[in-house]
């Protein structure tokens, strides 16, 4: 007598040919390409990247590795992925900034760049060929270039080019801290995309040991403020709570975070470090968010202990770009994590922008 099989049974018999057959799965992995990962080892720099799967290695006996001797990383050009590799990266740990001409800001990438592109090019921050096109104006990006998206180091790369651009041009690019970029470096890995899996699994090596204080992505991320303020608008991923006040000033808020999260191998046990990673911390903060918690007058009152005129925040996400109380706090997190399309902010004197990847500009 034959036996037939159940449809349950014929969908299991297809998921392991399909899945866990090694033959499929090395052909899936190939259609992956990914890096550079730089790590300083000694007296030598070692570039790694993926293409189509395949690990593949180029050693410096420098610490330095100029833009023309780096390797090809994808098949298509990739020319702003180096310049100069350097070691020691100085903290970007100034808060204020005055006078600037121009201002414009994105949040929450996560691994979308094809979106970011559009919204910086269609809004004349880069030219099409992506180079620094904003003058001396400031570029914000609030924080979780990290998570969720396949082209986590493609944005990476290419904000670490375009801040050498900008600061020739006598602008500047600020790259804040999100809570993902901590989640990563923390190896809090339950957003990546399945494509970083893959790059774990070939380095042999837990995701955030790719982002170590050995290598020069790690040391750059660390590098990086979680709060500035320019022209008296104030930008974070998440927000400022009024807990804050209790622990420390907006002056010293980037050195402190730095020497008790970022710098540390293992976090501090203190109140102070677990504040700085918990909802109330300016990486984690939702209370703007939340209906009929800030109305005009509270949020006077934390912008007066801010000493700002106005906060600009991510991380909660949003349909649009939009405002409460009289544009004194700005929502700019537009789910561009969605790979659906996004917004960004650009604010002209005292007029801010809401504006998509078309070029099309609303006042808020």
């Amino acid at each position: 007598m034959t036996k037939h099989l159940n449809i349950s049974q014929l969908l299991m018999a297809l998921f392991l040919v399909l899945f866990l057959n090694p033959i499929n799965s090395q052909k899936r992995i190939f259609n992956y390409s990914d890096g550079p990962y730089v790590f300083f080892e000694g007296d030598t720099t070692q570039i790694y990247w993926m293409k189509k799967g395949k690990l593949e290695l180029a050693t410096y006996i420098d610490s330095i590795v100029q833009r023309e001797d780096a390797p090809q990383i994808n098949d298509q050009p990739v020319d702003f992925y180096f310049d100069l590799v350097q070691r020691d990266i100085p903290l970007d740990h100034q808060v204020e900034y005055n006078d600037i001409p121009k201002v414009a800001a994105i949040s929450d990438i996560h691994g979308q760049y094809d979106i970011m592109f559009d919204l910086l090019s269609s809004n004349g921050i880069i030219d099409d060929e992506g180079n620094w096109h904003f003058g001396d104006g400031h570029l914000v990006i609030t924080g979780d270039i990290f998570d969720r998206g396949d082209k986590v180091l493609e944005i990476v790369w290419f904000l670490i080019d375009l801040e050498r651009q900008a600061k020739a041009a006598g602008g500047k690019v600020h790259t804040l801290i999100g809570n993902h970029e901590w989640m990563v470096l923390s190896s809090d890995v339950r957003y990546i995309h399945k494509k970083y899996r893959y790059v774990s699994a070939l380095f042999k090596k837990q995701y955030n040991l790719l982002f170590g204080h050995d290598s020069f992505i790690g040391n750059w991320l660390r590098s990086k403020p979680i709060y500035v303020k320019i022209n008296g608008t104030g930008f974070v991923h998440g927000g400022i709570s009024e807990e804050l006040f209790d622990y420390t000033n907006m002056e010293d808020l980037n050195t402190i975070y730095y020497e008790e999260v970022l710098s540390q191998d293992t976090l501090k046990n203190s109140a102070l470090a677990d504040f700085l990673t918990n909802t109330e911390s300016p990486l984690w903060f939702r209370g703007y968010a939340y209906e009929g918690e800030y109305d005009e007058r509270r949020t006077k009152k934390l912008l007066k202990k801010m000493n700002a005129d106005r906060i600009v925040v991510g991380h909660t996400s949003m349909p649009n770009i939009f405002s409460i109380n009289n544009n004194r706090i700005i929502f700019i997190d537009s789910s561009i994590k969605l790979g659906k399309g996004g917004e960004m902010l650009i604010v002209k004197g005292n007029k801010f922008y809401s504006c998509d990847t078309e070029g099309n500009q609303k006042r808020l």
